[in-house]
Parts: C-alpha cells; structure tokens; sequence
C-alpha cells in the first residue's frame, strides 16, 4: 500500500490541462452561473496541479500558474503526456491561458470558461477556504465530452 499511493499521485500529475487538443466535444448549451456571486472571491495568483485522462488512453499532467481578477483570468502551464508521437512536454512559453470566471449566488460554485480561441470546454469550479473574501483554493473539474480533468489550485 505505502508504494501504491506515490504511484498514484505520479498518474493522477501526468494527466494534464494545458496541452493542445483535437477539437474537444463540450456539453450543449454550455454551462454557465444561474445567477451571479462574487466573482472577486477568485481573485489573486493560484499555483495549479491538472491531471487530464482521454479517451484514446492518453495522460496529461501539468503545472499552471492563473492570475484572476475581476471576473477574467491569464496565466500559463507546462504539461508532459504519454502520447506514443508529436512532442511530450510543452513548456510555459507555449501554453498561454485566458478566459472568464463566473461565481453563483452562493459563492462556493461557478464555472472557467476559457476564451474561444482556446477551444476548450469550461470547467466546473467549487471554492474553499474563503479568508478576507479571497478563495484560498479553487478546485476545477472538467465539462469536456470523452475525457477525466481535474485541476486543484493554492492561493500564492
């Protein structure tokens, strides 16, 4: 058992957010807030771990770095994959990150779109750890169609 959890956590990091994808299938409509919150609860710079499986039995695991404030958010990742050809690992330089936060009415759940050059699905957000109304760690779970991602970021 004391083996089987660095393994684990070595799959779950090699899973991955920020490598570029073939056309992702997001749900229709897309998700957005029913009402809207305090978007500025989101903001600050977060340190991010993403872990992304797809169905074509690839892993992606990267390390993002998001500064948000009001209501938008920019920032960059490096991510590594077990695909069998093309390039593993992509580093910060390449892998730029924009889009919108919406917050619901109850503070604690909302969604990341990214911008629509990215091409990417939005991700379903909780917040915790509230202190001086700034989240302390947002937790993100991917809406794309035929893949598992997750993303856990720290306040800074």
């Amino acid at each position: 058992m004391a083996k089987l959890i660095p393994i684990l956590v070595v799959v779950m990091f090699m899973l991955g957010l920020g490598m570029a994808q073939a056309q992702q299938t997001c749900p229709s409509p897309l998700p957005t807030c029913a009402s809207q919150g305090n978007f500025e609860l989101v903001n600050g710079t977060y340190g991010c771990t993403e872990v992304t499986a797809h169905s074509d039995n690839t892993v992606e695991v990267g390390v993002i770095v998001l500064t948000a404030g009001g209501g938008t958010l920019n920032g960059s990742s490096a991510s590594n994959s077990n695909q069998s050809s093309g390039t593993t690992y992509n580093d910060f330089s390449q892998q730029s990150i924009s889009g919108t936060i919406c917050v619901n009415a109850d503070n604690t759940t909302g969604y990341l779109t990214p911008s629509a050059s990215s091409k990417s699905c939005p991700l379903a957000m909780t917040l915790g750890g509230i202190v001086s109304n700034t989240a302390t760690q947002i937790r993100l779970l991917g809406t794309a169609e035929g893949r598992s991602q997750t993303v856990v970021c720290r306040l800074q």
